[in-house]
């Protein structure tokens, strides 16, 4: 446990790591946290380390606890098909790449890109113009890197989901321990 001046622990990853690996004179290959830890400069620290993070989007997280939003058009809704780089709405029309653009930089750990995608023809004629978007056509904004796109893709095979899914018995279950024993939330 870390007691740290930043309100939240966001960007704890490297000090953490550091402890753990003098401690146990050793690396892991991997390790899991929640998706509050996915920023830059946690996955560039660890990619420079060599190890994987299982740390999960908040849109796979939703898709993780079944917990997608009820709008069907919804951005976690519609499909990404990454070998086409294509979203697919519920039309099954394919919203292609528009543009690639420079974003704000990220504290701790350079540029992304703003990826942006559309299909205006597509949109002109759709029944649900109004509802799955208010102007002229569907947009939509993704922001990558490419160390959060290898964590992306990573938590989005089999093995990463699962070896995620070990968390709640591996971590969250001592925490829960932590705080009922020794009445953790109680400490002003």
């Amino acid at each position: 446990m870390n007691a740290v001046q930043n309100p939240t622990g966001h960007y704890q990853i490297p000090a953490l790591m550091n402890q753990i690996l003098t401690n146990s004179n050793s690396k892991p290959s991997k390790i899991s946290a929640d998706m509050i830890y996915l920023t830059l400069a946690n996955l560039n620290y660890l990619d420079n380390l060599g190890i994987s993070a299982l740390i999960p989007t908040s849109q796979q997280n939703r898709k993780n606890y079944n917990n997608l939003p009820e709008n069907l058009f919804a951005i976690d809704n519609l499909v990404f098909d990454e070998y086409k780089n294509v979203f697919i709405c519920p039309e099954n029309q394919e919203l292609t790449l528009d543009g690639a653009y420079k974003a704000p930089a990220e504290k701790g750990g350079g540029n992304k890109i703003k990826l942006v995608y559309s299909n205006y023809l597509a949109c002109k004629n759709c029944k649900y113009a109004g509802i799955c978007f208010k102007r002229n056509h569907r947009t939509i904004t993704r922001y990558v890197h490419e160390v959060t796109y290898k964590t992306e893709r990573l938590m989005s095979t089999e093995e990463g989901i699962k070896d995620y899914k070990l968390r709640s018995k591996t971590v969250e279950a001592h925490n829960g321990n932590f705080k009922r024993i020794y009445h953790h939330d109680d400490i002003p």
